[in-house]
Formats: structure tokens, C-alpha cells, sequence
């Protein structure tokens, strides 16, 4: 049994260090490179006196609070799914309040961290609720454990994909 708890753990947090990988990459390389150039497209007006770099510095402390956050959700739900192994259930209920939680946590911290852009402020705040749902998905829906395996949305396809591969 002690096997079990063992290897499942270490699957769940190797899961939530590859989606902080995935999700930080993601927003390292595409979102802030996306973000310096929009005022081509969109114009980014601040509020303060706040320059690009430093206003795409802010957004990318926001996403990585965001990422820590998701992450700590998805090491409870981890958690939970190890202890009870006992019986398998549908605790889909559960996984949806722990990223309801998340989502929550992301755009209070969106709203209160991405303060100085008026404009331009909405899509950073989309990017951010995608930011904290992706981080969260990945680190749960691939990794759970055996008895709860299914209880993620879109894991039942996820792993029936994986199996005819």
C-alpha cells in the first residue's frame, strides 16, 4: 500500500512541476512577447506613468502568483485523491469547487495586480483566467490517481487517447 501512495504522489507532483513548466513557458515566451507587441494593434494607455516592459513585468508576476496558486489547488486535490483511495467515486463536484476557487483567486489577483492598464486590461485578465484554469487542468486531469481518475473534465478523453496511442 505504501508503494501505492509512493508512486502516485510522485506521479502528482511531477504533473504539477511539468504544468508550471508548460504555463510559465507559455507565458514567458508567447504572452509577454504577445503583450509588448500590442500597442501595434491595440493601444495599451496606462493610468499611471508606467512604461511597456514594466507593465508586461507586472503581468508576468500576476501569472506566475497565478500559476503558485492554481498549483497549490491542484497539490490539494492531489492530496485528497491519494487519501481517499478507498473508494472510487465521483468527487467531480469537488476538482469543480477546488478551479472554481482558482479562477476566483485569479482574477482578484488580475484585478488587483494589472491595475495600472485601462486599456487592454480585459485581455490581460482573460489571459490570466486562462492562465489559472490551463495550470490547474494540466496539473490534474493527466496526473490523478487510479481511483478518481475520471473526475477531471476532459481526463476520460484525455486518457483514452493516450491508451490507443
Amino acid at each position: 500500500m505504501r508503494d501505492y501512495y509512493v508512486k502516485n504522489g510522485l506521479v502528482a507532483l511531477g504533473g504539477i512541476l511539468l504544468s508550471a513548466l508548460a504555463v510559465g513557458l507559455l507565458v514567458s515566451f508567447v504572452q509577454v512577447l504577445a503583450l509588448e507587441k500590442l500597442p501595434l494593434i491595440l493601444p495599451l494607455s496606462t493610468v499611471r506613468e508606467i512604461s511597456l516592459q514594466d507593465w508586461t513585468r507586472v503581468f508576468a508576476g500576476c501569472q506566475g502568483w497565478v500559476i503558485l496558486c492554481s498549483l497549490l489547488l491542484a497539490l490539494a486535490w492531489h492530496v485528497y485523491a491519494l487519501v481517499n483511495s478507498g473508494r472510487e467515486g465521483d468527487d467531480r463536484v469537488l476538482w469543480v469547487i477546488l478551479a472554481v476557487v482558482g479562477i476566483a483567486a485569479a482574477f482578484f489577483l488580475a484585478y488587483q495586480l494589472l491595475l495600472p492598464a485601462s486599456k487592454g486590461r480585459v485581455l490581460a485578465i482573460g489571459l490570466t483566467l486562462f492562465n489559472g484554469a490551463l495550470a490547474y487542468w494540466l496539473a490534474t486531469a493527466p496526473f490523478t490517481p487510479p481511483t478518481h481518475k475520471y473526475d477531471p473534465y476532459l481526463a476520460a478523453a484525455l486518457r483514452r487517447k493516450a491508451v490507443k496511442a
